[in-house]
C-alpha cells in the first residue's frame, strides 16, 4: 500500500465508460529498466509489477467491479482480472492487458462474439499519471544514494551542478519581472546538506558572458523591446 495514500479514488469519464473509480490496493514499482514491458503505441504505459487495483464502471444493475492485478512472472507481465461478488472467478493473460479484458468480456457475456467495449490499459489503470509518477520517483529515489556515500568531488559537482541551474533559471525570470534598465544581479547562493555548508559568488562574473546568457534567452523568447534596450 502506498504511504503517501491510504487508498486512491479517480473518477474519469472515458470512452467506452459512464463512469470508472479506482481504487488502488498495492502501488506497486517499475522493474529495472531492461526489464520494464510497456503497452503498445501509441500510449505506450509502463507495465508496474507487483500492482492491484479495483475498478467499477457502469449504473446502477449494470454496474461492475473487477480487481485488476500485474504480476511479473519470468521477466513478462501477467494480467488477473478477478470478478464476481467475492471475486472468486478469474481471467489470466500473458500477452496483455488487452487481452485479458478481451476474455473478461468474453467470459460475462453469453454472446461470445460480441465485440469486447473494454480497453485493457485502462481498466488496468495504467493511465494514471499520479501513479506513474509516484514509482517514478521512487525510482529515482533508489538510484540517488545518501550525500555520506558520495565522495566529496562527487558533492562538490552535485553542488555546482546545482549553482549553474539556479543561474539559468535566474536569468530567464528577470527579464520578465524587471524593467531592461534596472541592474538586478545574482550575487551568491548559499545552502547546506547535512550540516555541509555550500557556497557560490557570482559575484565576479563575466559582464560579457552574462549579456551573452541573456541575449541568448531574450532570441528564445522574442523579447525585441528587452534586446534594442540592453544592446
Amino acid at each position: 500500500m502506498s504511504n503517501y495514500l491510504d487508498y486512491l479514488i479517480t473518477k474519469n469519464k472515458l470512452p467506452n465508460f459512464e463512469i470508472k473509480t479506482f481504487e488502488l490496493e498495492a502501488e506497486g514499482f517499475y522493474p529495472h529498466a531492461s526489464e520494464l514491458h510497456f503497452t503498445l503505441l501509441p500510449n505506450k504505459y509502463p507495465i508496474p509489477d507487483n500492482y492491484s487495483i479495483k475498478t467499477s464502471w457502469g449504473r446502477g444493475e449494470n454496474q461492475q467491479t473487477v480487481q485488476c492485478k500485474i504480476k511479473y512472472k519470468n521477466r513478462s507481465p501477467e494480467f488477473r482480472i478477478l470478478y464476481s461478488n467475492s471475486f472468486e472467478h478469474e481471467i489470466k493473460s500473458n500477452k496483455s492487458a488487452t487481452k485479458a479484458a478481451t476474455d473478461y468480456n468474453k467470459a460475462i457475456n453469453t454472446n461470445s462474439n460480441k465485440k469486447s467495449l473494454l480497453s485493457g490499459p485502462l481498466l488496468f489503470g495504467l493511465q494514471l499519471q499520479r501513479l506513474r509518477t509516484m514509482r517514478e520517483f521512487r525510482v529515482r529515489q533508489h538510484i540517488i544514494k545518501p550525500t555520506e556515500q558520495y565522495s566529496q568531488s562527487t558533492l562538490r559537482r552535485h553542488a555546482k551542478e546545482i549553482a549553474t541551474t539556479i543561474k539559468k533559471e535566474f536569468i530567464q525570470n528577470i527579464i520578465f519581472k524587471y524593467h531592461a534598465q534596472d541592474s538586478v544581479l545574482l550575487k551568491s547562493l548559499e545552502y547546506a546538506v547535512n550540516n555541509q555548508n555550500y557556497y557560490f559568488d557570482f559575484g565576479n562574473e563575466n559582464p560579457i558572458q552574462k549579456k551573452i546568457e541573456i541575449l541568448n534567452i531574450i532570441k528564445k523568447f522574442g523579447c525585441s523591446k528587452f534586446l534594442l534596450t540592453t544592446l
